[in-house]
């Protein structure tokens, strides 16, 4: 059965299109379906991280099958210099 997730993304302000394309792909490898993708803009952090005080806010929203979650906290810690900070949430369904 598929879930629902959503997928917020903090990038470098400095960043261009590969970076959103690498996470485009890494859902494609997931075989996510449904995935919608939102610009949220450049927003000021809370408190520095990695010497940036603003990021670009992306979120992406998906159904995807099994254990994604695993898949993209290794994904993203194999990858912690190119991406400020992510955060994944599964949506119940009513």
């Amino acid at each position: 059965m598929k879930s629902k997730y959503e997928l917020v993304v903090v990038l470098k302000t400095a960043t261009d299109d590969k970076q959103k394309q690498v996470i485009k792909d890494l859902l494609k490898k997931l075989k996510a379906t449904k995935v919608s993708e939102k610009d949220l803009g450049v927003q000021a952090l809370a408190y520095p991280i990695h010497k940036q005080d603003q990021g670009l806010y992306i979120k992406y929203g998906f159904e995807a099958e099994g254990n994604v979650k695993l898949k993209i906290d290794n994904f993203f810690y194999l990858n912690k210099d190119k991406f400020l900070r992510y955060l994944l949430v599964r949506q119940d369904d009513k």
